[in-house]
Parts: C-alpha cells; sequence; structure tokens
C-alpha cells in the first residue's frame, strides 16, 4: 500500500446489499457524501458539520457504475484499506451475499446448470468506491478518478 501524505477520514460507513453510503472529509475541510444505491452513485458535497447534503459533485446510472467499479477492481490491490469497522460491515454483506447465492445454485441445480459457486467473497461496489476516495488527497481528484475510471470499457 503507498505511503500517503494526506490523511482522508472516514466518518460513517453504512454497507446494505443493494447500496449504502460513506461519509468522508478531505485534508482541505471539504466533506462529502458517497451515496450508493442499486439505481446508481451519487456524491453529495456536505455542510453544516457533514449532516446537510448540498451539491452534487457525480453522478452514475447502475450501468456506468458497473463500468467504473469494475475498472477501480482491477487495481483493489494498491488501494489503502478500510478501516476496521468498514471492513468488517463490507465484508459481512458481501459473505451474506455469496452464501445466498451459493445456496440458491445448491437449492436447484437444474436450473443453475453452468453457473459456479465463487471461490472467493468479492468486494463490494461501496467498499471499491471508499477505498478510492482514501487515496485521493482532495475530492476534485476523487471525482476525476470516477470520471476515466467510467470512461474505460
Amino acid at each position: 500500500m503507498p505511503v500517503a501524505l494526506h490523511k482522508v477520514v472516514l466518518h460513517k460507513y453504512v454497507e446494505r446489499p443493494l447500496g449504502g453510503f460513506s461519509n468522508l472529509s478531505f485534508p482541505s475541510g471539504e466533506r462529502i457524501l458517497v451515496s450508493l444505491a442499486a439505481s446508481g452513485l451519487r456524491i453529495h458535497d456536505l455542510r453544516f458539520f457533514g449532516l446537510v447534503p448540498a451539491r452534487t459533485r457525480y453522478v452514475a446510472d447502475a450501468s456506468v457504475l458497473s463500468r467504473l467499479v469494475a475498472t477501480l477492481s482491477r487495481d483493489i490491490e494498491q488501494l489503502p484499506e478500510l478501516p476496521d469497522s468498514a471492513a468488517m460491515q463490507a465484508f459481512m454483506v458481501s459473505a451474506t451475499v455469496a452464501l445466498t447465492d451459493a445456496a440458491r445454485i445448491l437449492a436447484d441445480p437444474e436450473e443453475n446448470a453452468g453457473k459456479e459457486i465463487p471461490d472467493a467473497i468479492p468486494h463490494t461496489r461501496l467498499s471499491v468506491l471508499t477505498r478510492a476516495a482514501l487515496a485521493e488527497a482532495e475530492v476534485d481528484s476523487y471525482v476525476r478518478t470516477l470520471t476515466r475510471a467510467a470512461n474505460i470499457v
């Protein structure tokens, strides 16, 4: 993991099977909300001590989000790790989804012929997006990273 000269602080991380959010502050004092839902991604500036969403900095629909996360996941080993409590939440959601998928495949082998049970628990979309934010020094560079990743095919 590369040594960072800046410190992005993760204030809140809530992971859910279809989405969640993370609340981060950057060294410049800017604070953002990374909001993830089944329909896509939104990144908002936060005001009033990080309590009120303000200007929308970035929006991606579900199809763009899939490409974006796939691109960022290629270099997941180079991104900073999540703090312990956030990592545990991400792991629990990933494990639950993976076990549910495996149980569904095993419950009806004829309908799921050809589908394989994954060997490893995948990273969640929110964990990848949050780890990418932790690697940046400012919000603008994070948004540029997301824009570039979304445009890579």
